[in-house]
């Protein structure tokens, strides 16, 4: 009830609240202009803000006269473009609700991605990722191929964030493989450029440097085709931390510094591209003070603007060390107190991947580090100052991080072993049919032969198919439809749907356990063998079953059974 009281309110103080609005005047004359005027009016002065919102404005005002819900969301989305975070998550959580039940093509899966875009920019990265995942579901659902690349871009991003990379490579593929079935992005170029580049970015941090350097060269050679320099340089420069994982320390130093000082920065992620990875090639040459220069900058730029990337462990780690072989007290535990604090924000948004490469601390260590460096101020200052009060939330913090993320790994892996006990119970991995007391409307000799019919459909494997619907399965049998559902609902106890999306699971996970080779497989070849058309829906279908996800399954599977 109360759900449905607030939802009545959110309705009513969008539909009515002036201060949506902001409150801005317009000509009386833009109400003579059609919509599609007013749009063209729009898209002609983008840099004319004060138009822009007059025009909004006056798009807005006609649509609530008119009564027309998509219209109204779409002037609430037109205004949130220039307004600060908050008012225009205000909007574009408008253009959300009033279009929740469009039939347009764009909506409501454009507020989605302009709010997963919002909340990324305010360093909102779970919330952000949450309605780039709505987004990309809402443009599957109306079969827009431009939009559904839309909420990849901020999966790949919101995942890059968190450090699982692996996910964001995965998702910026299918968008490069998007692209040229795009009639919006088929023919910008400045896209490929963008996806060739990410999917680079992808490859260094997941360590395949070759990879990396394969989609970079792609990219500029395509800036190079369109003389984009900007664009040119900021690839050279990413060049340059994939010429350092193959320890081309020359190369790369040369390709960082041209990058650097011929280009711009795009995104945050290349925003320490140079300092970082020269100072690494720093440290490997032996030149400690050098590369630790360069990391003071890289905690200069941190403290003053708090972007988040995972590089940043590393450095704090680096820096930390340094203080302490100096015996810098009060800069180690501005450090440590950093690292902590970067650590368990990475931590908390990706409880599945891990950093270890780059933890060198493990929390007891950090702990005991912590006790030392307290006793150490105390006899020096003899105060506890608020650094250590903040260092011991950090702390604390980053603990029941660890117990929240212990707990649900036990969870997982309780789920784990009743999938093997389940399957252990049965001679080929699928439950026995549950047959209802109800009577079907069904002739006893129809549903007899029906029945025996589905026995050996299983022993067959027939499931299998990807074709497989209950139109050419009762065509198969030489029946209809209706007695066919009938016979499926009273002896198996579920829909069709149900009955054969558990056929496939059950054979699924059956066929992992005994298959050590079928674990090498990628989720999509395995969903394809399973007859699920994508990995998307066979992943779903696995966890809304099981409550957990194929990928953990098969980890568990490997460690378990190898």
């Amino acid at each position: 009830m109360q759900k449905k009281i607030r939802t009545v309110l959110f309705a009513l103080g969008i539909l009515y609240a002036p201060h949506l609005v902001a409150q801005i005047n317009f000509p009386e004359h833009l109400l003579e202009q059609s919509y599609d005027s007013l749009v063209s009016i729009l898209n002609n002065n983008r840099r004319d803000t004060l138009l822009s919102q007059q025009v909004a404005s006056a798009y807005l005002y006609k649509a609530r006269k008119d009564k027309d819900s998509t219209k109204m969301a779409r002037a609430h989305e037109r205004l949130s473009m220039f307004e600060k975070t908050e008012k225009a998550l205000v909007h574009i959580d408008s253009t959300i609700y009033l279009s929740r039940n469009s039939t347009h093509k764009n909506y409501p899966t454009v507020g989605y991605l302009f709010k997963a875009r919002y909340l990324y920019n305010a360093n909102r990265y779970e919330e952000s990722l949450d309605n780039a995942i709505k987004g990309y579901h809402s443009a599957i659902e109306k079969g827009n191929i431009t939009y559904e690349i839309g909420g990849l871009h901020g999966m790949a991003l919101s995942n890059n964030i968190w450090g699982n990379h692996r996910e964001s490579l995965n998702a910026n593929l299918k968008l490069l493989s998007l692209l040229p079935k795009s009639d919006y992005y088929k023919n910008r170029t400045s896209r490929f450029i963008a996806a060739y580049g990410s999917i680079g970015t992808n490859y260094v941090r997941l360590h395949m440097p070759d990879s990396a350097l394969f989609y970079f060269n792609k990219a500029i050679v395509l800036t190079q085709k369109t003389k984009d320099t900007k664009e040119y340089h900021d690839l050279v420069e990413r060049s340059g931390a994939a010429l350092y994982l193959k320890k081309e320390y020359e190369a790369a130093k040369d390709s960082l510094t041209k990058g650097y000082q011929n280009g711009r920065f795009v995104e945050e992620e290349e925003y320490t591209t140079y300092p970082y990875y020269m100072g690494m090639i720093a440290f490997e040459e032996g030149k400690e003070d050098e590369g630790i220069a360069y990391f003071q900058k890289i905690d200069s730029s941190y403290q003053k603007d708090s972007l988040l990337y995972p590089e940043l462990t590393k450095v704090y780690h680096k820096l930390t060390n340094h203080y302490k072989e100096k015996n810098d007290v009060e800069n180690q535990l501005a450090s440590l107190q950093r690292l902590l604090n970067v650590d368990s924000l990475i931590d908390a948004k990706n409880q599945y991947v891990k950093f270890k490469t780059l933890k060198e601390y493990d929390i007891p260590n950090l702990v005991r580090e912590k006790e030392t460096l307290i006793v150490s101020l105390t006899q020096e200052k003899g105060i506890l100052n608020n650094k250590i009060q903040w260092l011991i939330v950090f702390l604390i913090l980053s603990g029941l991080t660890g117990i929240h993320y212990f707990r649900k790994q036990q969870l997982y892996k309780k789920r784990f072993q009743k999938i093997l006990a389940d399957t252990s119970q049965t001679s080929n991995g699928i439950n026995e049919p549950k047959f209802s007391s109800t009577k079907p409307k069904v002739s006893e000799k129809i549903s007899e032969r029906i029945f025996q019919q589905l026995q050996q459909f299983e022993i067959n494997k027939e499931y299998l198919d990807n074709t497989i619907n209950l139109q050419n399965l009762a065509k198969r049998f030489d029946t209809n439809t209706n007695y066919l559902s009938k016979t499926v609902n009273v002896s198996m106890g579920k829909n069709f749907v149900q009955y054969l999306s558990d056929l496939r699971l059950a054979y699924a996970t059956k066929w992992l356990q005994e298959d050590t080779k079928a674990r090498n497989y990628t989720i999509k070849a395995i969903a394809q063998d399973c007859g699920y058309n994508t990995a998307e829906s066979f992943s779903r279908a696995f966890y809304k079953k099981y409550g957990i996800h194929p990928s953990f399954f098969i980890k568990q599977l490997n460690k378990t059974t190898p």
